[in-house]
Order: structure tokens, then sequence, then C-alpha cells
């Protein structure tokens, strides 16, 4: 196993299959006017599903409830869902793809909280992700 691939096991352990509730660390204040800009433009919500929560509730129920970090339905394509804890996403009786679906909606990337140790050890962890995804064989 090589480092990054231990590092990634450390860090999924540590933030993902903790299932732990950590505390929410806001979102940054330039991530949220644009991703308020660009709700605004896309007035036919094309973009974003209508029955999404909007962003101030969404960061409503984080301050509420605290943030989760799981994984897809599909873990070896490394998408990381930050998800309001409240919420059960990953259910093995969903067809593929819904928990992914229902977790995109309630979610927010990494790159928006503000700074935090969570967010750095996300972001290293996606970044590892995708390291070794782009270096693995294809099949």
């Amino acid at each position: 196993m090589s480092q990054d691939e231990k590092r990634i096991s450390a860090l999924t352990a540590e933030l993902i299959d903790s299932n732990e509730v950590f505390p929410f660390s806001g979102i940054d204040p330039e991530a949220y006017t644009r991703l308020k800009a660009d709700i605004e433009r896309d007035q036919n919500r094309s973009e974003y599903d209508i029955s999404s929560p909007s962003l101030d509730e969404l960061i409503e129920r984080f301050r509420d409830e605290g943030m989760r970090i799981t994984l897809g339905d599909h873990p070896a394509v490394g998408n990381i869902y930050i998800v309001p804890a409240g919420r059960v996403y990953n259910q093995p009786d969903r067809p593929p793809g819904l928990s992914n679906i229902m977790m995109q909606n309630d979610s927010l990337p990494p790159k928006h909280l503000h700074a935090s140790v969570i967010k750095d050890k996300l972001e290293e962890l996606s970044r590892l992700l995708g390291q070794v995804r782009s270096f693995a064989p294809r099949s």
C-alpha cells in the first residue's frame, strides 16, 4: 500500500467511517455570494433542483444539526459529500444513484466551507483520491 493510500485510509476512517457529527464551521462569505448569484441567475432552476432546500435553509440545517461527511453510492469514484447530520442518506434498499442525488441536493462542497481543520482534511482527502484514481489502471 502506497503512502497516499495509507493516508486516504486514515482520513476516511477519521472523517467518514467514524460517522461522527462535526460542528459546522460556516460557509465562506465569497462562496455564499457566488452560490446565491448562480441560483438567482438560473431562473428556470435547471441547475438547482426545485425540491432542494434553499441555500439559506441548508445552512440553517447545518447550524442546527452539524455536518456529517460521506462518500456517494460508488465510493471508488471519490465523491465526497458534506451533508446535514440529521438525515440518513446511504440506504441499501435504494436504487443505485438515488442516494447520490439526495446528497447532492443537500450538500456543500468542501471548498465552500470556512477554513477549519475538517476543511483541510477534506481537501487533502479529495486531492489524494483524485491522484490515486488518475494513476489507477483503467479497466
